[in-house]
């Protein structure tokens, strides 16, 4: 939930993403001009400001490069769409100090250069339930590299 509204998510395959964008099709509005008119009628919540591809229907787009192939196939992408819970999201033992994660800031070449570093154990796992995925539906669409 964003501001009270239901959100979902959908990762695309770079494939999708280049028919997507290319797509011209005469006599029908294509995703160019959708993203073109919101933006050019002031919208600013719209995901393209936080680097997703955009958002329609309460769905935000992004664009992953881990989405595998459908099986025996070359021309075909499956996007993964997800709902509420989808995944599931574990961090390791707590570090020394006040949270999760270990900050160290070093000044080097006589107080000159800062150097920070950051450390966090975490992993991110697709829900499943008795062995179905819980939430998430795969989306194949024709997709041949550009």
């Amino acid at each position: 939930m964003v501001g009270g509204s239901p959100k979902y998510v959908c990762f695309l395959h770079p494939y999708q993403v280049y028919s997507l964008r290319t797509d011209a099709t005469a006599n029908r509005v294509t995703w160019y001009d959708a993203q073109k008119a919101l933006v050019s009628g002031g919208e600013k919540s719209n995901g393209i400001f936080t680097g997703a591809l955009g958002e329609y229907n309460g769905v935000v787009l992004h664009e992953s490069t881990r989405i595998p192939l459908a099986p025996n196939t070359t021309t075909v992408r499956r996007a993964v769409f997800c709902g509420a819970q989808a995944a599931a999201i574990a961090y390791g033992r707590e570090t020394p100090g006040d949270g999760r994660m270990n900050w160290t800031e070093e000044l080097f070449d006589y107080g000159n250069q800062l150097g920070v570093s950051g450390g966090l154990i975490w992993g991110i796992k697709k829900s499943r339930f008795n062995s179905i995925d819980f939430s998430t539906i795969a989306l194949p669409t024709h997709a041949e590299s550009p």
